[in-house]
């Protein structure tokens, strides 16, 4: 990874970048010379086992960025964008599976620091698909704390707390995943009062392998959803971290830009496939 190697990226900068090109006559062979150091820069496949069948199916299990590091030789930044704006407008669909009353539903809260967002998601599943059946957002006045009940009427929904009491009225909800690190207090009431499945979701290895999901989904397009604006946003302005085999939702240089649907979308996703509802 570039900026992660820095022995492997100085050998590839003075030997490679900055060395002069030997050429052998052989095609595909890339050898370097600079002072007393010389170079062999691997990017072509040699061996009978390296078929086009066998680099199509590493492409459907990786992500572009992972695949051009691994099977291309290929310098990546361990940091890149989500998905592409392309794959997620492919996804959209002028109408969704019908919704059965008693169908079950996952809902995914996710909330941050003081200034940021608070989310929700609505997942159904439809046999190896998911369907976006609902997203809202919630966004303080720079620099105030996020208010998550209204303390008077805990059902009014122009709060987190009071739309969460709704969607669990509502729809068959089966379980409300969120993230314990900001929402344990408020999970505890709706978990005891109103015998809601909240189910905190594992932020390390769990929510790797769901963003992997979710990423997988989106590039198979089997994740449908309206076009719902906020979290067209949220998935656009959402980057990606590779973890070996998995990777990691996270935001980009510009940290003003949210995310919270995105992780939303990952944690419900992923529960509605786990579950096998």
């Amino acid at each position: 990874y570039e900026g992660d190697s820095p022995v492997l990226y100085s050998l590839y900068e003075y030997g490679v970048t900055n060395g002069e090109r030997i050429d052998l006559g052989i095609e595909g062979i890339e050898v370097y010379r600079n002072g007393s150091q010389l170079s062999l820069w691997n990017t072509t496949p040699r061996l009978a086992w390296q078929t086009d069948a066998y680099y199509a199916s590493e492409a459907n299990s990786m992500t572009d960025s992972a695949f051009q590091r691994v099977h291309r030789n290929q310098w990546q930044s361990s940091i890149n964008k989500f998905i592409p704006d392309e794959w997620w407008t492919a996804c959209k669909q002028d109408e969704l599976p019908p919704l059965r009353k008693d169908q079950p539903v996952i809902l995914a809260a996710d909330a941050n620091e003081s200034d940021d967002c608070f989310g929700l998601v609505l997942i159904s599943r439809h046999d190896d698909k998911v369907a976006v059946r609902y997203c809202r957002k919630w966004k303080p006045e720079n620099g105030q704390k996020q208010i998550y009940v209204n303390e008077d009427n805990p059902d009014d929904v122009e709060f987190p707390e009071g739309e969460m009491r709704r969607i669990a009225r509502e729809y068959n909800l089966v379980e409300l995943a969120y993230d314990k690190f900001h929402l344990l207090d408020m999970m505890n009431r709706l978990r005891h009062k109103l015998s809601i499945n909240c189910r905190s979701f594992k932020q390390g290895d769990e929510r790797a392998i769901a963003d992997k999901q979710l990423y997988d989904l989106v590039k198979e397009k089997r994740i449908m959803h309206s076009g719902e604006i906020d979290l067209k946003e949220h998935i656009g302005n959402a980057h990606k971290k590779d973890e070996g085999d998995k990777i990691r939702i996270v935001k980009g240089s510009n940290l003003s830009k949210k995310i919270d649907l995105a992780v939303c979308a990952s944690m419900s996703a992923h529960r509605a496939l786990k579950l096998n509802i």
